[in-house]
């Protein structure tokens, strides 16, 4: 087994060249912000009223965004998903250009699908998505101040989008409140 798993490791990996030098760079760092932006997320909408009331009171500019961005939280959560959407697509697409360069997608094609629907997908959910969540839960403050200044810019840079995106829900929340459903 161990001689069948380095002769297949020799024949599928073709190795790391200067390359993909910054395309790693570069997914690693948006792996990062994705995990920030989702660790926002479950921060923001974690904050208890006993948080909120400091908020209030508190004369720190970020404070007052913080209380700023939370008062549309619709178009809060749009530009958060919006935003991660974006993000996921881009480390989807890195990794597979990266993954193609390094390993020989040709030689091996289930191999090369399995790392990238496996591996791939796995470090997404762990470093991107539920690690980050976890600790947005845990310090949901410390993560709010963290990330609403980034989150007022991506909230500007997203708000013709967003804005259609809840207009869009809200008009589907109207009809189905309209014969009796409620969503």
């Amino acid at each position: 087994l161990p001689n069948i798993l380095s002769l297949l490791a020799e024949q599928f990996f073709i190795g790391i060249t200067s390359g993909n030098i910054i395309p790693l760079f570069l997914l690693v760092f948006l792996l990062i912000f994705s995990g920030l932006i989702s660790g926002a997320e479950t921060a923001f909408f974690s904050l208890k009223p006993s948080d909120l009331e400091t908020l209030r009171f508190s004369n720190q500019p970020t404070d007052r965004l913080i209380l700023q961005l939370l008062q549309k939280p619709k178009q809060l959560l749009a530009t958060i998903l919006i935003s991660n959407n974006f993000i996921n697509v881009g480390i989807v697409i890195l990794s597979t250009y990266i993954s193609s360069t390094i390993f020989d997608a040709e030689a091996f094609p289930i191999l090369f699908v399995f790392f990238q629907v496996v591996v791939i997908t796995s470090i997404i959910l762990i470093f991107g998505e539920i690690a980050p969540k976890m600790l947005g839960n845990k310090e949901p403050l410390m993560f709010s101040h963290l990330m609403a200044k980034p989150l007022q810019i991506l909230n500007f840079v997203w708000k013709p989008m967003s804005t259609i995106l809840v207009g869009s829900t809200s008009l589907i929340d109207k009809k189905f409140t309209k014969k009796g459903h409620n969503i």
